[in-house]
């Protein structure tokens, strides 16, 4: 699943510097094509994935910071 993953990451990317440098030319963007695609099953278990991993990523990283505090710092900051 996660080369999958990356494959779409780097076709929404060739699809977004499409439609700039359409934009920057003058030329009508693409942007139904590029709806269905983030509409699609695929994208929205991507997304979903996506933001469950910054999620994780972010609780992680409180619960180190929390660590690194004293326990009355902890104490007042959790109130």
């Amino acid at each position: 699943m996660e080369h999958s993953l990356i494959r779409r990451l780097e076709d929404v990317d060739r699809e977004l510097h499409s439609i700039i440098d359409e934009l920057k030319t003058g030329k009508p963007a693409q942007l139904p094509g590029l709806r269905d695609k983030l509409e699609s099953r695929n994208e929205q278990e991507f997304i979903n994935w996506s933001v469950g991993l910054g999620r994780k990523a972010k609780k992680d990283r409180f619960k180190r910071l929390l660590a690194e505090l004293s326990p009355k710092e902890r104490r007042e900051l959790l109130k």
